[in-house]
């Protein structure tokens, strides 16, 4: 489901090529603390992904320049959701959003 929605959500971005010519830019960030559920989902992200696409993007704890998809709780995913703050989600509760080239997913972590 994870993967579904992060493949639709980027499709909304059509000036960015998000895999061309077997080749992306793109990496997954997620935090070194990330919980194991958060670490579960970039993986599947992953892996999924590189079934759809052949193309492998690496996991990353800190974005570079590069354009990234940003998964679990993180500064970074506060910010683009307007200083979002965790607590108030709720159980299963999943955000997507794109900023630029950026897409961010998280939710709630009980």
């Amino acid at each position: 489901m994870i993967a579904a929605l992060c493949v639709s959500a980027l499709t909304f971005q059509a000036e960015a090529a998000f895999i061309s010519n077997g080749q992306s830019d793109y990496q997954i960030v997620l935090r070194q603390d990330a919980i194991p559920a958060e670490v579960t989902a970039a993986k599947e992200l992953q892996t999924y992904l590189q079934k759809i696409t052949d193309v492998k993007l690496p996991i990353v704890s800190e974005k570079s320049e590069k354009p990234a998809i940003f998964v679990g709780q993180s500064k970074e995913i506060a910010q683009a959701f307007g200083g979002l703050d965790f607590s108030t989600l709720r159980p299963d509760e999943i955000l997507l959003k794109t900023s630029g080239d950026d897409l961010f997913l998280s939710g709630d972590r009980k």
